[in-house]
Protein backbone atom coordinates (compact mmCIF):
# COMPACT_ATOMS: atom_id res chain seq x y z
CA UNK A 1 0.00 0.00 0.00
CA UNK A 2 1.52 3.89 -1.17
CA UNK A 3 1.05 5.83 1.63
CA UNK A 4 1.71 9.98 1.09
CA UNK A 5 0.83 12.37 3.44
CA UNK A 6 1.00 15.37 0.32
CA UNK A 7 -1.69 12.75 -1.16
CA UNK A 8 -4.64 14.67 -2.55
CA UNK A 9 -8.45 12.87 -3.09
CA UNK A 10 -9.65 12.84 -6.87
CA UNK A 11 -13.03 12.76 -6.60
CA UNK A 12 -13.41 11.86 -10.71
CA UNK A 13 -11.03 8.03 -9.39
CA UNK A 14 -14.45 6.23 -7.89
CA UNK A 15 -12.49 2.66 -7.99
CA UNK A 16 -12.06 0.79 -5.71
CA UNK A 17 -9.94 -2.86 -4.68
CA UNK A 18 -11.61 -5.37 -3.16
CA UNK A 19 -9.68 -8.41 -2.66
CA UNK A 20 -11.62 -12.10 -2.35
CA UNK A 21 -14.19 -11.02 -4.63
CA UNK A 22 -15.48 -14.65 -5.50
CA UNK A 23 -15.82 -16.14 -2.29
CA UNK A 24 -18.90 -16.91 -2.23
CA UNK A 25 -18.84 -18.54 -5.78
CA UNK A 26 -17.15 -21.27 -4.06
CA UNK A 27 -19.69 -22.17 -1.48
CA UNK A 28 -20.96 -25.10 -1.57
CA UNK A 29 -22.59 -26.16 2.19
CA UNK A 30 -26.19 -25.55 0.96
CA UNK A 31 -25.81 -28.01 -1.72
CA UNK A 32 -24.55 -30.75 1.00
CA UNK A 33 -26.83 -30.16 3.97
CA UNK A 34 -29.66 -27.14 3.45
CA UNK A 35 -30.66 -25.67 6.16
CA UNK A 36 -34.13 -26.93 7.14
CA UNK A 37 -36.12 -24.70 9.22
CA UNK A 38 -38.19 -25.65 12.36
CA UNK A 39 -41.05 -23.98 14.08
CA UNK A 40 -39.70 -25.29 17.20
CA UNK A 41 -36.11 -24.05 19.01
CA UNK A 42 -36.01 -27.64 20.15
CA UNK A 43 -37.52 -30.96 19.85
CA UNK A 44 -37.66 -34.53 19.07
CA UNK A 45 -38.76 -36.64 16.52
CA UNK A 46 -38.91 -40.28 16.12
CA UNK A 47 -36.89 -42.23 14.32
CA UNK A 48 -36.80 -45.61 12.10
CA UNK A 49 -33.50 -47.65 11.99
CA UNK A 50 -32.80 -50.74 9.44
CA UNK A 51 -31.98 -53.01 12.19
CA UNK A 52 -34.44 -51.88 14.64
CA UNK A 53 -37.34 -50.99 12.16
CA UNK A 54 -36.48 -54.56 9.95
CA UNK A 55 -36.66 -52.27 7.51
CA UNK A 56 -34.37 -54.27 5.05
CA UNK A 57 -35.38 -57.91 6.96
CA UNK A 58 -36.03 -60.57 4.70
CA UNK A 59 -39.47 -61.97 6.07
CA UNK A 60 -41.19 -65.12 5.70
CA UNK A 61 -44.35 -64.64 3.66
CA UNK A 62 -46.15 -68.13 3.81
CA UNK A 63 -49.56 -68.52 4.89
CA UNK A 64 -49.49 -70.28 8.51
CA UNK A 65 -51.07 -73.93 9.29
CA UNK A 66 -53.65 -71.98 11.08
CA UNK A 67 -54.82 -68.76 8.05
CA UNK A 68 -52.06 -66.32 9.72
CA UNK A 69 -49.02 -65.08 8.27
CA UNK A 70 -45.37 -64.03 9.77
CA UNK A 71 -45.91 -60.78 12.15
CA UNK A 72 -43.09 -58.07 11.92
CA UNK A 73 -42.58 -56.23 15.27
CA UNK A 74 -41.12 -52.64 14.59
CA UNK A 75 -39.54 -50.89 16.80
CA UNK A 76 -39.05 -46.70 16.51
CA UNK A 77 -36.71 -44.17 18.45
CA UNK A 78 -36.71 -41.11 19.51
CA UNK A 79 -34.06 -38.48 18.41
CA UNK A 80 -33.93 -34.73 19.32
CA UNK A 81 -32.01 -31.64 17.94
CA UNK A 82 -31.55 -28.25 19.45
CA UNK A 83 -30.91 -25.32 17.20
CA UNK A 84 -28.62 -22.40 17.82
CA UNK A 85 -28.91 -18.82 17.20
CA UNK A 86 -26.02 -17.55 15.06
CA UNK A 87 -25.64 -14.50 13.54
CA UNK A 88 -22.94 -11.72 12.99
CA UNK A 89 -22.87 -7.76 13.63
CA UNK A 90 -20.72 -4.85 12.17
CA UNK A 91 -21.10 -1.43 12.82
CA UNK A 92 -20.80 1.56 9.94
CA UNK A 93 -19.46 4.42 11.17
CA UNK A 94 -21.30 7.56 9.87
CA UNK A 95 -17.81 9.45 8.87
CA UNK A 96 -16.62 6.30 7.21
CA UNK A 97 -19.75 6.06 5.04
CA UNK A 98 -19.03 9.82 4.13
CA UNK A 99 -15.61 9.07 3.15
CA UNK A 100 -16.21 6.23 1.38
CA UNK A 101 -19.12 7.38 -0.95
CA UNK A 102 -17.56 8.45 -3.85
CA UNK A 103 -16.20 4.73 -3.95
CA UNK A 104 -18.67 2.38 -3.13
CA UNK A 105 -21.47 1.85 -0.75
CA UNK A 106 -20.37 1.27 2.55
CA UNK A 107 -23.76 -0.15 4.12
CA UNK A 108 -24.42 -2.36 1.27
CA UNK A 109 -20.62 -3.87 1.05
CA UNK A 110 -20.94 -4.45 4.82
CA UNK A 111 -24.27 -6.20 4.43
CA UNK A 112 -22.41 -8.11 2.17
CA UNK A 113 -19.34 -9.05 3.89
CA UNK A 114 -21.40 -9.85 7.14
CA UNK A 115 -23.46 -12.15 4.74
CA UNK A 116 -20.52 -14.02 3.76
CA UNK A 117 -19.22 -14.59 7.42
CA UNK A 118 -22.01 -16.35 7.95
CA UNK A 119 -22.31 -18.56 5.29
CA UNK A 120 -18.24 -18.97 5.45
CA UNK A 121 -19.03 -19.58 9.12
CA UNK A 122 -21.71 -22.59 7.71
CA UNK A 123 -19.32 -24.31 5.44
CA UNK A 124 -16.73 -24.55 8.05
CA UNK A 125 -19.77 -26.58 9.62
CA UNK A 126 -20.80 -28.64 7.04
CA UNK A 127 -17.19 -29.45 6.12
CA UNK A 128 -17.01 -30.75 9.77
CA UNK A 129 -19.19 -32.86 9.80
CA UNK A 130 -19.14 -34.45 6.35
CA UNK A 131 -15.41 -35.20 7.53
CA UNK A 132 -16.08 -36.05 10.95
CA UNK A 133 -15.90 -40.14 11.56
CA UNK A 134 -18.88 -40.56 13.70
CA UNK A 135 -20.87 -39.00 11.48
CA UNK A 136 -19.90 -41.16 8.01
CA UNK A 137 -17.54 -44.33 8.48
CA UNK A 138 -14.05 -43.59 7.25
CA UNK A 139 -12.63 -46.09 4.97
CA UNK A 140 -8.79 -46.26 3.45
CA UNK A 141 -8.63 -46.19 -0.20
CA UNK A 142 -6.72 -48.91 -2.16
CA UNK A 143 -3.87 -46.97 -2.86
CA UNK A 144 -3.04 -43.23 -0.63
CA UNK A 145 -3.84 -40.34 -3.04
CA UNK A 146 -0.83 -39.08 -2.66
CA UNK A 147 1.52 -37.56 -5.88
CA UNK A 148 4.13 -40.25 -5.70
CA UNK A 149 1.04 -42.77 -6.59
CA UNK A 150 -0.06 -41.01 -9.36
CA UNK A 151 0.14 -43.87 -11.25
CA UNK A 152 -1.51 -46.08 -8.69
CA UNK A 153 -4.77 -44.48 -7.63
CA UNK A 154 -7.24 -46.33 -8.07
CA UNK A 155 -10.21 -43.84 -7.58
CA UNK A 156 -12.68 -45.73 -9.92
CA UNK A 157 -12.27 -48.75 -7.59
CA UNK A 158 -12.89 -46.27 -4.39
CA UNK A 159 -15.31 -44.58 -6.11
CA UNK A 160 -17.52 -47.81 -7.00
CA UNK A 161 -17.02 -49.90 -3.61
CA UNK A 162 -18.11 -46.16 -1.78
CA UNK A 163 -21.38 -46.86 -4.04
CA UNK A 164 -21.91 -50.11 -3.01
CA UNK A 165 -21.84 -49.89 0.23
CA UNK A 166 -23.89 -46.94 -0.02
CA UNK A 167 -26.58 -49.46 -1.73
CA UNK A 168 -26.31 -52.14 0.52
CA UNK A 169 -27.76 -49.57 2.75
CA UNK A 170 -30.68 -48.97 0.60
CA UNK A 171 -29.76 -45.66 -0.53
CA UNK A 172 -29.07 -44.13 -3.44
CA UNK A 173 -25.78 -42.48 -3.98
CA UNK A 174 -26.46 -38.87 -5.71
CA UNK A 175 -23.64 -37.05 -4.77
CA UNK A 176 -19.82 -36.85 -4.52
CA UNK A 177 -17.20 -34.15 -2.78
CA UNK A 178 -14.21 -33.88 -2.55
CA UNK A 179 -11.40 -31.36 -2.08
CA UNK A 180 -9.91 -29.04 -4.96
CA UNK A 181 -6.55 -30.30 -3.51
CA UNK A 182 -7.73 -34.76 -4.18
CA UNK A 183 -9.78 -33.75 -7.47
CA UNK A 184 -6.61 -32.21 -9.05
CA UNK A 185 -4.58 -35.04 -8.10
CA UNK A 186 -7.24 -37.51 -8.92
CA UNK A 187 -7.90 -35.90 -12.55
CA UNK A 188 -4.31 -36.45 -13.53
CA UNK A 189 -3.91 -40.23 -12.08
CA UNK A 190 -3.63 -43.01 -14.85
CA UNK A 191 -6.29 -45.18 -13.83
CA UNK A 192 -9.13 -42.41 -13.96
CA UNK A 193 -7.60 -41.21 -17.29
CA UNK A 194 -7.70 -44.77 -18.33
CA UNK A 195 -11.04 -46.01 -17.09
CA UNK A 196 -12.22 -42.76 -19.12
CA UNK A 197 -10.67 -42.56 -22.26
CA UNK A 198 -8.62 -45.24 -22.84
CA UNK A 199 -4.67 -46.25 -22.71
CA UNK A 200 -2.68 -43.51 -22.43
CA UNK A 201 0.82 -42.99 -24.16
CA UNK A 202 2.79 -43.11 -21.10
CA UNK A 203 1.25 -40.36 -18.91
CA UNK A 204 1.64 -38.11 -22.03
CA UNK A 205 -1.84 -38.20 -23.26
CA UNK A 206 -3.48 -36.56 -20.41
CA UNK A 207 -7.14 -35.20 -21.10
CA UNK A 208 -9.38 -32.68 -18.67
CA UNK A 209 -11.16 -34.43 -16.72
CA UNK A 210 -14.06 -32.48 -15.39
CA UNK A 211 -17.16 -33.01 -12.19
CA UNK A 212 -19.14 -33.69 -15.34
CA UNK A 213 -17.26 -36.44 -16.61
CA UNK A 214 -16.90 -38.07 -14.06
CA UNK A 215 -20.52 -37.50 -13.01
CA UNK A 216 -21.89 -38.98 -16.25
CA UNK A 217 -19.74 -42.06 -15.94
CA UNK A 218 -20.14 -43.19 -12.34
CA UNK A 219 -24.08 -42.35 -12.41
CA UNK A 220 -24.00 -39.53 -10.07
CA UNK A 221 -26.16 -36.53 -10.09
CA UNK A 222 -23.27 -33.84 -9.27
CA UNK A 223 -20.31 -33.87 -7.91
CA UNK A 224 -19.00 -30.84 -6.23
CA UNK A 225 -15.51 -29.71 -5.76
CA UNK A 226 -15.10 -27.98 -2.32
CA UNK A 227 -12.53 -24.57 -3.28
CA UNK A 228 -13.42 -22.62 -0.16
CA UNK A 229 -10.93 -21.18 1.57
CA UNK A 230 -10.36 -19.11 4.74
CA UNK A 231 -7.66 -17.35 7.03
Amino acid sequence: MYANAAAVSRPEISVFLEEAAAAERYFIGQLILPVLTSKARAGRYPRLRIEGGELLKAQSTERGRTGTYNEVTRKWEWDTFDCQDRGLEERVDDAIAREMQDFFDAEVLTGKLVQRGLMLDYERRVAATVLDDTQFNAEAPAVAYTEANIATIDFPRDLMEAKQRLTRKAQIPNTLVMSESVFNRIRRSIKLQTFLYGTLGQGTAYRLVNPEDIAKVFLIDRVLIASATHD
